[in-house]
């Protein structure tokens, strides 16, 4: 049976798995010296490999088939020993005798959870929840995401489609599945120990991987005019990160001399209104709209 493994080394506690962020943890597995060693079926640039060893485990059809896969819990004692095991001897062996699928599935999601960036950072989760009425807007937002967070996104919603196929058995339909890993793919500002506003943010989570796995084609179409490599696309996030001076008020008075339209505004409303760095040069506003 094929197994994942490394050597021990004394830099382990150094270069963590868990409770990182995205870069941090790429970073990582360029230092890692077991980088040549693990073996993956597809090794793919951009995505931790920690999350590739994972998502190649589940993805076969025993597993996939599974009732209830990724919804149901497993012991917090045996995802903490795992854990534990996995951050002191770097050695990710998913084939463990006395791992079960459950406390497997457990911890892939809460290393999604200590993600400290998420896999769709707050700030980019703000754009995609204003541009969500618009699926050409939303596609904007989603590629304005950093090569590693759109190459992981991309590789793990691929393998929740794949997931999805098998709902007739795993009875994991698409909407289940956005139940479980939205809250755990978007980093979330939302700070409330009110049970209502926590649910409502859920839902807002669960909505948007939704939106994201319904239309994964066109979302993901590399060969789109509009994806993240083409010189357009490449102007328009370059430009997300220019402006700098340009107050609110400014913006959305010129919007309504324009007309603009209301979705179209709302997303630029959504863009200004928040605190951070301007996401737009007007001039490349202008000639969007």
């Amino acid at each position: 049976m094929k197994r994942f493994f490394s050597k021990r080394s004394s830099q382990r506690s150094q270069l963590q798995y868990f409770n990182t962020t995205l870069d941090t943890q790429i970073e990582y597995d360029s230092q890692r010296d077991n980088l040549n060693i693990i073996k993956l079926k597809t090794p793919i640039i951009g995505v931790p490999i920690i999350v590739q060893i994972f998502i190649e485990y589940f993805d076969r059809d025993d597993i996939l088939k599974t009732e209830g896969l990724f919804r149901t819990t497993g012991s917090i004692k045996q995802v903490k020993l795992l854990k534990d095991d996995i951050e002191t001897s770097g050695l990710i062996n998913l084939y463990k005798d006395e791992s079960d699928l459950l406390t497997l599935t457990s911890l892939f999601k809460l290393w999604l959870r200590e993600l400290q960036d998420g896999v769709i950072p707050n700030e980019d989760y703000i754009k995609m929840e204003a541009a969500q009425d618009s699926l050409e807007l939303f596609k904007i937002a989603l590629d304005t995401l950093s090569r590693y967070h759109w190459e992981t996104l991309r590789y793990i919603s691929q393998f929740l489609l794949k997931l999805s196929s098998f709902s007739e058995e795993n009875k994991m339909n698409v909407n289940n599945i956005c139940i479980v890993f939205g809250p755990t793919l978007i980093k979330s500002d939302m700070d409330s120990l009110d049970s209502q506003v926590v649910l409502n943010d859920n839902i807002k989570n669960s909505q948007i991987l939704e939106l994201i796995l319904t239309n994964f084609d066109y979302l993901f179409d590399t060969d789109s005019l509009s994806n993240l490599n083409s010189p357009t696309q490449m102007n328009l996030k370059q430009s997300f990160d220019s402006l700098s001076s340009i107050s609110n008020d400014v913006v959305l008075n010129e919007m309504e001399n324009l007309q603009v339209d209301n979705v179209v505004k709302k997303t630029v409303q959504s863009f200004f209104g928040s605190n951070r760095k301007k996401s737009m040069m007007m001039v490349d506003f202008y000639h969007y709209i």
